[in-house]
């Protein structure tokens, strides 16, 4: 009698699992009735899914009767579908075309982005709100495919290098040409980064038919922000910083630098046999016979900061109607350097007025200035002077005088 209990229990509890399975097919077409060949169908919640077939059908066993089903596929609009118990359910996904939609400046006018035929990459405004920079080459750093942007200076105020493509030539410049509002530089522009508003990078040899020339390492557009109609909108935004070595080469004292140097006359007298010694200061000599103090002198701490503090700010007011825009900003920033006595400072303003006078006739105003100024040391081959000097100089000199001086 047990046997025959169980065997009926076993087998409500089949009857009941089997039952509980939905078997759903259909068809996925496109706004133009086109079936869409390998959209994913899967049941949300779960990993259950499928793919249309060549002619848009699927067929799915879904877990219960009220699932539902999510339809994707790159390019197409997702739609999401409930099973309500229906064996049959057909759907109409349209295409997304909004990213191809996009307008691109490519230098001689600005093409949606799905007309462009050339190698052009855009940094977002999007991407730009991410990176709180104070250069613009700092936008497309990691951003462009084919494009390096290298820091090759410690020193305040130094830019970066740009190569797009690499370096091609060996006796011009490698620099890309900047254009900032169609307005061409052969340098780097002083601009403030908080008023671009985009960035192109032209990295093929069709730039040349616009630029000639200069244009043979790249072109890199840059776009200002301008003043939208609408209400009087104001941006304050400002950033503080410091930077430090990471990790130096630590420096001899007075008594390491005479205890290597007498090993090596030691060494070099076994050698050559030979009785050099060991020429020190008077001030050493008589401080190691009455054993006071030996004189000892820092010289990298003397010149150098530990911390080089850095910091921005900037302001900008935008408004407008339906004839009338304007934007208008100042920015400034400052900059420490590692050595003491060096440092960058930079303030910019920029100003854009724009009047419709009439629907065949706009007047444009853009105006824009900087001042920037630096406090270097000398520099040569890549290395600071002041920097090896500091190294080389001997711990038991000092930098002053005996009165203090």
């Amino acid at each position: 009698m047990r046997k025959y209990l169980t065997m009926v229990v076993l087998l409500f509890m089949s009857v009941a699992m089997f039952a509980q399975q939905h078997s759903v097919k259909g068809t996925v077409v496109d706004q133009n009735g086109q079936p869409i060949i390998g959209m994913t169908v899967m049941e949300q919640g779960t990993q259950n899914g499928t793919t249309t077939d060549i002619d848009g059908n699927y067929q799915i066993t879904v877990s219960k009767g009220a699932a539902t089903l999510e339809f994707t596929a790159l390019g197409y609009q997702t739609v999401v579908e409930a099973v309500n118990n229906r064996a049959v359910i057909d759907v109409t996904s349209a295409e997304e075309a909004m990213v191809l939609d996009a307008v691109v400046a490519i230098g001689y006018g600005s093409v949606r982005k799905k007309d462009l035929t050339t190698a052009v990459s855009t940094v977002s405004t999007e991407d730009m709100k991410l990176r709180p920079v104070t250069e613009a080459s700092g936008f497309i750093q990691g951003k462009v495919a084919g494009v390096t942007v290298q820091q090759t200076s410690g020193l305040p105020g130094s830019g970066m290098t740009v190569r797009v493509r690499g370096a091609s030539s060996i006796a011009s410049s490698n620099d890309p040409l900047y254009v900032v509002d169609g307005i061409p530089a052969e340098s780097y522009p002083n601009i403030n980064a908080a008023d671009i508003e985009s960035m192109e990078v032209l990295k093929d040899a069709s730039a040349t038919a616009i630029y000639g020339s200069r244009a043979n390492a790249g072109v890199i557009l840059i776009t200002t922000k301008s003043g939208k109609s609408g209400k009087t909108k104001i941006d304050v935004s400002g950033q503080y910083g410091f930077a430090q070595i990471a990790k130096d080469i630590p420096m001899a004292n007075t008594q390491q630098w005479i205890d290597v140097m007498q090993t090596a006359i030691d060494n070099y007298n076994v050698q050559k046999n030979e009785l050099k010694t060991l020429d020190l200061p008077k001030s050493v000599t008589d401080a190691l016979s009455s054993g006071q103090p030996l004189p000892d002198y820092d010289w990298l701490s003397i010149i150098s900061r530990k911390f080089a503090k850095r910091g921005g700010a900037t302001a900008s007011i935008e408004g407008g109607d339906d004839k009338t825009t304007f934007y208008v900003s100042a920015g400034a920033e400052t900059q420490e350097g590692y050595i003491i006595k060096t440092d960058f400072s930079k303030y910019t303003g920029r100003a854009k007025f724009s009047h419709k006078i009439a629907q065949w006739l706009k007047l444009n105003l853009n105006l824009s200035g900087a001042f920037a100024k630096y406090n270097k040391v000398e520099e040569t081959d890549g290395s600071l002077k002041v920097l090896r000097a500091a190294r080389e100089e001997q711990p038991f000199y000092g930098p002053y005088n005996p009165d203090g001086s």
